[in-house]
């Protein structure tokens, strides 16, 4: 299949069905992260994904594991039926446990042939980091929804032209539950991800606005679309004191969006700080001895 056959100025899919209709002339793909295991795989057995479809892909090993992402092709009869499955799996996921493992990681479409996509993904999924002994390849693994939510709002789009290459669309479920897609602007080659100095601290403290957003799943309700950029906002403002310990951090993001969102005011605000101080215990603990009902 040739990259030419898509039309480039396709708009962005608002749903599933939009996917499947501007996509009809690609390959369709499902990522799956194994790494916890592929919980998907009755799925594929139930709805005959042949093996031939599967595409094993070297990320946390040298040759691809059972613990590596799976590429599944989807190309059988039964595409649609496993597209839909897959995203609804995925929506329950993300809503019934913000942490732990994201089997379903997308669903993608690429003019290219699948061995191809799948070497890519492996290849984009490792990056260089660099240290006092020079620089080490380490895994990359934006394929989780959760990180490719904030890899996408954080990249310049030539970024991430490289890091998609040859995928047209990338759809995940965000923290919300909501199915999202991405672009690519400018479908290439595959080439390995480079990630700027400056993004890397935003990526890293990602696994703490997870867990922040972890202590106030009672208001998911309400969540706006953009309450993860808040909160690794809030978390890289945090006072210096607060720094050393990962549990003030994610109460500290908490406390100021609740204060925000005019759950506590600003004299429970310095209660909890003060408390916290003077008691040194986690700020989360300290939150719930003062008030609960909050968490």
């Amino acid at each position: 299949m040739n990259l030419n056959t898509f039309n480039r100025d396709a708009p962005l899919p608002a749903s599933l069905e939009e996917f499947i209709a501007c996509t009809a002339d690609q390959n369709r793909f499902l990522v799956l992260d194994c790494y916890q295991g592929n919980h998907f795989e009755d799925a594929l057995e139930y709805l005959e994904v042949k093996e031939s479809a599967l595409f094993r892909m070297p990320v946390h090993t040298d040759i691809g594991g059972e613990q590596d992402p799976l590429l599944v092709h989807l190309d059988n009869e039964n595409a649609e039926i496993l597209m839909q499955l897959a995203v609804k799996r995925a929506v329950q996921t993300s809503t019934d446990r913000i942490l732990g493992s994201r089997n379903i990681s997308a669903l993608v479409s690429s003019g290219s042939k699948p061995d191809f996509v799948a070497r890519h993904i492996s290849r984009a999924a490792r990056t260089y980091l660099q240290n006092t002994l020079g620089s080490k390849s380490v895994p990359f693994r934006f394929f989780d929804p959760r990180v490719m939510h904030t890899v996408q709002r954080i990249f310049m789009p030539i970024q991430m032209s490289i890091l998609l290459g040859p995928i047209t669309f990338w759809g995940y479920v965000d923290f919300r539950g909501q199915l999202r897609f991405v672009k690519n602007g400018s479908t290439r080659g595959s080439s390995m991800t480079e990630i700027d100095s400056d993004q890397i601290p935003v990526l890293h403290r990602n696994i703490l606005v997870q867990q922040t957003l972890y202590q106030l799943q009672k208001y998911r309700p309400d969540w706006p679309e953009d309450l993860d950029a808040v909160l690794d906002d809030l978390i890289s403002r945090a006072p210096p004191e607060l720094q050393e310990d990962e549990e003030d951090l994610i109460g500290y993001a908490a406390l100021y969006w609740l204060n925000d969102t005019g759950r506590v005011d600003s004299q429970f605000v310095e209660q909890a700080l003060e408390m916290q101080r003077d008691a040194a215990v986690p700020l989360t603990d300290v939150i719930r001895a003062l008030s609960p009902e909050l968490f």
